[in-house]
């Protein structure tokens, strides 16, 4: 009987390889946006027209899992109770070649976005 071969391994080999292989992970659930925060928001004395709005006026695009500012864009990593009330939205930002984290809170009570941006607060209130 001659025994099959994959790739120079034998059988025990295989067997060998697959029983001290890592198990493979599930993948995690992806994040998601509350439903109620999906949509536009308008940055400080910013438009919530996208197409006539100037790109420092633009509002912010929030889906199902991202925000999308004018020059970059960001991910949902996390979301959890922020202290003294509200949310804690924890995102991955990608935008100009630079890659950043950041937390932006959400204060359901005032139905404001605030977001920590050097030494200043950006506050965005939802476009009608």
């Amino acid at each position: 009987m001659t025994e099959t071969r994959i790739g120079g391994f034998g059988l025990a080999g295989i067997l060998a390889l697959a029983v001290a292989a890592p198990a493979f992970a599930a993948a995690p659930d992806p994040v998601e946006f509350p439903e109620a925060l999906r949509g536009l928001w308008r940055v400080g004395d910013g438009l919530c027209d996208r197409e006539r709005a100037a790109p420092i006026e633009a509002p912010v695009l929030i889906g199902a899992d991202a925000m999308a500012f004018y020059e970059h864009a960001c991910q949902l990593t996390r979301i959890a109770p922020a202290d003294g009330g509200g949310t804690a939205l924890h995102l991955a930002c990608d935008g100009e070649g630079q890659h950043w984290t950041e937390v932006a809170y959400y204060l359901p009570e005032r139905d404001r976005l605030a977001f920590a941006r050097g030494s200043g607060l950006v506050i965005a209130t939802r476009c009608d």
